[in-house]
């Protein structure tokens, strides 16, 4: 944490917080600052709505109406790089490597 930076997304309840913009840079345009905030914020929540999407389609697929399969294959694939982690490659480069 750093005087004069803004704004604060906690990201976990033991932390200060996980997302900081310097006063200068937030100065020049706070409203998009403030939105990429809350955006941040509301990602867990946004996170389990696309996976729950995924989950209930899945159930059920030939009941599910034309648009509901359309948009849980687009959660899909946006679900598919959040899953992927950075882990060390064996030549020391970073590679992605699949969440558990």
């Amino acid at each position: 944490p750093f005087p004069g930076t803004y704004p604060v997304v906690v990201t976990d309840a033991a932390d200060w917080g996980g997302w900081r913009v310097p006063g200068a840079e937030y100065d020049r345009d706070p409203a998009r600052i403030e939105f990429q905030a809350r955006l941040l914020a509301a990602a867990p929540r946004l996170l389990d709505l696309a996976r729950a999407l995924v989950e209930t389609v899945a159930e059920a697929p030939e009941d599910a109406p034309p648009e509901m399969l359309l948009l849980a294959r687009q959660a899909r694939e946006i679900l598919e790089p959040v899953g992927n982690i950075l882990s060390p490659a064996k030549d020391g480069l970073t590679a992605p490597a699949r969440a558990a």
